[in-house]
């Protein structure tokens, strides 16, 4: 190899190169392409999100992920061209009768193109530090954007580089090698970062690659372990390409030589990529044998923990602790050994009682004590245990992909996934991971099921001074030892500390006290002109503190009217209320037990590193300048009411999801490998703090009656099932898997998805909740709810609340045990449901009404919800009791303005289990005389055969009847690769879930009586038909109906009209017309009248209509008129 004659090389290509003029003209392209979309996303007043500018890596990582793609493109054309370039150009005679290697004269080539690329990504790299500099909003750090280009840019230019080279060089093939190239580039981008986690991404936009400024880099080890992997595959690459060369070699020995080290770099490299990837495989084995584990010692009955006193050191990333335990055993039977569980990475010692040892047993997180505990006994042991937490141990019950999932909080940011934090600058556990023994953790098997246990902990911890540690209870301190101590039992205790900075703000309840790292807050910026007043009035407007002990509804936000504090962290008017920063990599899931992730514990709220998660919140500038009129340019107002929005959110119990990619959705028109993302509670929410019981119902016989109670206090104060935004695609599971079996299998199961049994427990609660408001009415059970709720603490036998419920009400739920092991028999036929609105007297009232038939095998209920019946526990809700074979009538009032009711059928066999009625808006004003209207409200029994009558003039087909069929040319090439068959949905169809072919829908706005669905599609040119087929006994003259529904509001807005082609065949009528209807129209339309003689009758509507058009087929039907 001489160096000489490759920089000779290397130094004339990179002249040819730069010179060209396609060349400048990508370059320009690129450069500007990559510029315009950070100043679009990330400048100053048009930022998409606050996480687009929070931190100091979001805008160099963002601009090495659009160098990259851009690079990568434009090395496809560079390196397959480089042949023809010189042949044109006459140099390759020149430099093949000069006696240069081949190996040196293909480096020089290689060479060329990194040192273009390289000064090409240096420039881009210094104007987006410019648009740092001076148009964004975002923190700046230059050594973050020398990191991301030698580890991120030059990896992957090296590793496309020698990738393009040697298959231009095996293909022989200018045209082949783009196509498949491109391909590769392609995959790249869209499909390849979601397998396995990244792992083969040369381009890594899936792995963990932020900086902390706290904690540093959030996954810097496996980061450059993949980077090196992909450098050393790239290396390989040009080693094997340089050999391919078409001229003759000089010295064969040297090729060979060339090939076996391209070789070993490849192999090497692919090795350790792979290696990698199957550490994944094994981090599931290990969660797994942690999960059988709790199958094999997990026992019903156990021993509580009264009492627990820990002593806590930590040196590096070692912690060691002493826990004095206070162990009781509640039950009526002796049990023959003590099992407690404990993070299996923390090895205990020893375990003494009374200074003498006792023999225990350690099995993964399994501690088994070799000591008998008496029923109703008390014992009190000393544990001794230290080591590293072992984080795989955490969130048992979360899926391992989801565990894994690099996109799960955001759909381009990877912000690593810490689930708990041991170092000397920082330190953050909390009960999830196990850092302490507990008796009754999670069951990830059980989830929610899994009981709770109240103790009083006294927490002595040690650590370096100038550090602040935090925990809950009063608080004390000695020196470097802090000492913490809970009045109240919780369900259990979390360990900060790091170098923090305190504000605090008391409240007419309780101190508020916000820890954010020192010099690095964001309260300044965002709310550096509000003053404390401002703060004190919207934390009490907001989360009632002035009710927490007086009990008076002072000051209490409408959503939380009549509620009370938790008493267990708010126990008197010093009680704290703790809210910290965390670095930018810590995470945590939704705990089904509790209601909360690890950022929600009891009297404490963790927040994201500079409030990176949160995608709502709006960059001040650009907030200023966009709303600073609205507030009479008083910036004071403004962020009040930005300090008022984000305490709101904090107190929601809502879901989140991630956004979609900006990057692909404005390069690709769509944001990939988001398949797996599925909506999640929101993790920084302080709702079960604040409004959710400190009540924990126990019992054997009914281990789920503590999820139900916790729901029913949800809906009263207006937090209902929000599983029904945004988990669509779930409740058609749901529905199904309620058909075979019972709640009690379903909390058995530990193959259920915990999504499908969370909405299973959701919808059961509702159900069983309107099967005793047939008792009592529902405002009696919300305050009986209330009551209870404010009398009772920790851990409360179910016998108790079962027992004031039936001495107060006389509501006996031991009825409905028949119903807790039953499944889903239950099906509803409903027709003719209908709102009428009729003028009596000079004033309009309007009337609900629907005729149902119970065709199951159990007593069940229907629910009615009026005035709102899209906003759960704010409306009306009204229950009938049906009886099995029967069939009803059911008319309501629905108030002077009334336009819409919703039908629920419960756990049912219906699908949906929703169904909906809402008048059209140019029909909402209409009203008939009163005159001749039955208007009796009730229900009313009717016969069967006044049920199923059907008016003889009327032939109805519904896309369910047998009459129905859809006629398809095939799916396309692309779609078939894709996987986009004719999937079910719940959720409405819409433009977002619309396709080019068929796809079935569900929902309770369509027609149908026991099964409501559509097909639709995406307009195209006609090759895609829907027919509906009848036989015609009678001729005569008939006018046809379709029954059509409103857009979503996206298609309201873009397309005012709607345009459906039909042609009406059979029955001596041959014909075609169209339906033009308004975006808001909806229900039976007419397509006219058509003579039609005896026969076979049809009905085709074909995809014809304007691009983004949705074509949607319902039911028609056939009236004769004559």
């Amino acid at each position: 190899m001489n160096a000489r004659e490759i920089f000779t090389v290397a130094h004339y290509e990179f002249l040819v190169i730069s010179r060209g003029v396609v060349f400048r003209v990508l370059t320009l392209l690129a450069l500007l392409g990559v510029t315009w979309l950070q100043v679009a996303l990330q400048g100053t007043g048009v930022a998409y999100s606050w996480t687009m500018i929070s931190t100091s890596s979001a805008m160099p990582l963002v601009n090495a992920y659009l160098f990259n793609i851009a690079q990568a493109f434009m090395i496809v054309f560079l390196v397959t061209d480089y042949d023809l370039r010189e042949q044109r150009q006459g140099s390759l005679e020149c430099i093949h009768a000069r006696p240069v290697n081949n190996t040196d004269y293909f480096l020089g080539k290689v060479m060329a193109i990194l040192w273009v690329f390289s000064c090409l990504g240096m420039l881009s790299g210094v104007i987006c530090l410019a648009v740092n500099l001076f148009g964004s909003e975002a923190p700046w750090d230059p050594w973050v954007y020398l990191f991301y280009f030698l580890t991120l840019t030059f990896p992957s230019l090296l590793f496309f580089t020698g990738l393009s080279f040697l298959v231009t060089q095996l293909l022989r093939s200018r045209f082949l090698s783009q196509v498949l190239l491109l391909i590769v580039f392609y995959l790249t981008v869209t499909w390849l970062p979601g397998i396995s986690h990244g792992s083969f991404d040369f381009m890594g936009s899936a792995l963990a690659n932020l900086f902390s400024d706290i904690t540093g880099h959030s996954g810097l080890g496996f980061y450059l372990f993949q980077r090196l992997s992909i450098l050393l595959v790239g290396a390989g690459l040009v080693c094997v390409g340089a050999c391919q060369a078409r001229r003759l070699p000089n010295s064969i020995k040297h090729v060979r030589g060339w090939q076996r080290v391209g070789f070993l770099f490849v192999v090497f490299g692919v090795v350790c990529v792979s290696g990698r990837s199957c550490f994944y495989f094994h981090e599931s084995a290990v969660r797994e044998t942690y999960r059988l584990n709790y199958e094999r010692y997990w026992r019903d009955t156990t021993c509580r923990v009264r009492e627990h006193g820990i002593r806590f050191s930590q040196e590096a990333g070692r912690l060691s602790s002493v826990s004095d335990m206070l162990l009781f055993n509640p039950g009526d039977v002796v049990l023959p050994r003590i099992v407690l569980y404990l993070n299996p990475g923390l090895t205990v010692s020893s375990v003494r009682e009374s200074g003498q040892d006792v023999k225990f047993i350690r099995d993964a997180q399994v501690l088994l004590i070799d000591r008998e505990l008496g029923a109703r006994d008390t014992v009190r042991l000393e544990i001794s245990y230290s080591g590293c937490v072992e984080e795989r141990y955490g969130y048992l019950w979360v899926h391992d992909y989801q565990y894994y999932n690099p996109w799960r909080e955001d759909a381009f940011f990877n912000f690593g996934n810490r689930y708990a934090y041991v170092s000397d600058e920082f330190t953050w556990l909390v009960p999830e991971c196990g850092w302490y023994p507990v008796s009754i953790p999670v069951n990830p098997r059980m989830g929610g099921n899994s009981g709770r246990d109240y103790t009083l902990y006294e927490l002595e911890v040690t650590c370096a001074s100038g550090l602040t540690v935090l925990s809950q209870g009063e608080v004390s301190r000695e020196g470097e030892t802090w000492r913490f101590k809970t009045p109240k039992p919780l369900e259990g205790i979390s360990l900060c500390f790091g170098d923090y900075e305190r504000k605090r703000v008391r409240t007419s309840g309780f101190f508020v006290e916000l820890y954010m790292f020192r010099g690095k807050g964001i309260d300044r910026m965002f709310f550096g002109h509000l003053k404390e007043k401002d703060i004190r009035e919207v934390l009490e407007n907001k989360i009632g503190g002035a009710s927490a002990l007086t009990g008076s509804s002072m000051s209490l936000a409408d959503s939380v009217s009549g509620i009370r504090f938790r008493s267990d962290w708010c126990y008197s008017r010093e009680s704290r209320l703790i809210v910290a920063e965390l670095p930018l990599s810590v995470t945590s899931f939704h705990d089904p037990r509790e209601n909360r992730s690890g950022f929600s514990q009891p009297g404490m709220l963790f927040f994201p590193e500079r409030g990176s998660r949160w995608e709502f919140l709006v960059p001040p500038g650009q907030n200023k300048r966009l709303n600073l009129e609205r507030f009479d340019k008083s910036e004071r107002k403004l962020e009040r009411s930005v300090f008022s929005q984000l305490v709101g959110h904090l107190l929601e119990n809502g879901g989140w999801e991630p956004l979609e990619n900006p990057f692909q959705k404005r390069l690709f028109n769509r944001s990939f490998g988001r398949e797996g993302f599925f909506p999640e509670r929101q993790l920084c929410s302080g709702f079960t703090l604040m409004y959710e019981p400190g009540v924990c119902l126990s019992s054997g016989d009914y281990p789920f009656m503590d999820m139900l109670y916790k729901e029913w206090v949800r809906q009263r104060i207006g937090e209902g099932p929000w599983m029904n935004r945004g988990r669509g695609g779930k409740l058609k599971d749901v529905t199904l898997y309620a058909r075979e079996h019972s709640l009690i299998e379903a909390m058995r199961d530990p193959l259920l998805d915990p999504l499908a049994r969370e909405i299973y427990t959701q919808q059961k609660a509702q159900e069983l909740l309107d099967l005793m408001c047939v008792q009592a009415p529902r405002d009696s059970l919300w305050d009986f709810f209330e009551n209870f709720y404010k009398r009772y603490s920790g851990e409360v036998p179910v016998e108790i609340f079962l027992g004031e419920l039936r001495d107060s009400l006389g509501v006996t739920v031991e009825d409905y045990v028949g119903w807790l092991n039953s499944r889903s028999q239950n099906v509803y036929r409903v027709k003719d449901m209908d709102i009428v609105k009729v003028q009596d007297l000079g004033r309009g009232k309007a009337y609900g009404e629907f005729k149902i038939q119970h065709c199951g095998t159990r007593r069940g209920v229907v629910a009615v919800s009026t005035d709102n019946p899209f906003t759960w526990g704010k409306q009306d809700r009204e229950v009938y009791s049906l009886e099995p074979g029967k069939c009803y009538q059911v008319r309501f009032p629905l108030g002077q303005r009334g336009y819409r009711f919703a039908l629920s059928t419960g756990v049912s066999r219906n699908i949906p289990t929703e169904m909906y009625m809402d008048l059209e808006r140019e029909a909402r004003n209409l009203m008939v005389p009163a005159w001749g209207r039955d208007t009796c409200c009730g229900v009313f029994e009717i016969a069967g055969s006044l049920f199923d009558r059907e008016d003889d003039r009327v032939i109805l087909v519904d896309n369910e009847s047998p009459g129905f069929r859809l006629i398809t040319s095939g799916r396309k090439w692309l779609q078939a690769l894709l996987g986009k068959d004719d999937k079910p949905y719940v959720e409405n169809l819409s433009f977002t879930n619309a396709t080019g072919v068929w796809s079935k829908h569900y929902a309770g706005m369509y027609w149908g009586d026991s099964i409501r669905s559509v097909y639709g599609k995406l307009a195209e040119v006609g090759r895609f038909k829907a027919e509906w087929t009848t036989r015609i006994e009678r001729e005569g003259t008939y006018e046809i109906f379709v029954f059509t529904h409103e857009l979503d509001g996206y298609y309201r807005e873009k397309k005012r009209r709607q345009e459906y082609f039909y042609r009406i065949e059979g029955g001596g009528c041959n014909k075609e017309t169209s339906l033009v209807l308004l975006a808001t129209q909806k229900g039976w339309k007419s397509l006219g009248e058509y003579h039609l003689s005896e026969g076979e009758a049809r009905i085709v509507l074909d995809d014809r209509g304007e691009p983004g058009q949705i074509v949607i087929a319902d039911a028609v039907k056939w009236v004769r008129v004559d």
